[in-house]
């Protein structure tokens, strides 16, 4: 007696298999996608923090080429302030704590830029996001000089 093959269809241990392979492939995706959007992440939290510190550094550096004596103090709400006589410049770093520390001084400082040891001075600006754990602190460093000498009024 002849028995008579039918091999058009599929069995259900092919069925199984591709759909094991189809599921190892959706999670190696799923993995790869989270890392690429968890890393897009960081770097736009990096790219703010930076660009908060860049404008922070450029307002100080403004100030200490143009006033004579200036002060640079952190509220408790996060503010810094930097006031030079008739003006008081405000800078909003939230959702960041930040550490500022000019010439490895704190906070409130005042700096007379007639003082040579003052007409060139370190500045180190730490931000932490207080929003998500999973970020480093950004420590950006710089000097900032004055050009000309500060005369006295």
């Amino acid at each position: 007696m002849k028995w008579i093959k039918n091999e058009r269809g599929i069995t259900l241990v092919e069925v199984l298999a591709t759909m094991t392979i189809f599921m190892l492939f959706i999670t190696l995706f799923y993995q790869v996608l989270i890392q690429v959007v968890e890393r897009i992440d960081y770097q736009q939290t990096k790219e703010e923090a930076r660009q908060k510190a860049n404008y922070l550094m450029a307002l100080l550096t403004d100030v200490h080429q143009t006033s004579i004596t200036y002060t640079v103090s952190i509220d408790e709400s996060g503010i810094i302030q930097i006031q030079n006589g008739l003006e008081t410049y405000e800078v909003d770093t939230s959702p960041y704590t930040v550490d500022l520390f000019i010439s490895q001084q704190e906070q409130p400082l005042i700096i007379n830029t007639t003082l040579p040891e003052n007409k060139i001075v370190d500045l180190e600006v730490t931000f932490t996001n207080t929003e998500d754990k999973r970020t480093d602190s950004f420590t950006f460093q710089s000097k900032i000089s004055r050009l000309t000498e500060a005369k006295e009024e």
